[in-house]
């Protein structure tokens, strides 16, 4: 909550042109959300009147987010 459609549409209604979604429930991209993010919320977008609509990648294979976790689990097993 909020859901991401009812905030697009209420920040188009304020006048907002410039969209940059952050899904940060999730660390990788998948192709349910990419689809949800990408054509459904961005075809919304676009209906709204927002000029640019951007979807932020997820962390994939980034070596540094992967080193990141490998010493979290690390400093749990010690």
């Amino acid at each position: 909550t909020p859901a991401t459609p009812d905030v697009i549409e209420e920040l188009a209604a304020k006048g907002v042109k410039n969209m940059l979604i952050v899904p940060i429930a999730f660390v990788s991209d998948h192709l349910e959300t990419l689809f949800e993010l990408d054509h459904e919320y961005g075809r919304l977008a676009k209906e709204k009147g927002v000029e640019q609509y951007e979807v932020m990648e997820g962390l994939n294979d980034s070596e540094l987010f992967a080193e990141s976790l490998a010493q979290l689990v690390l400093q749990k097993i010690d």
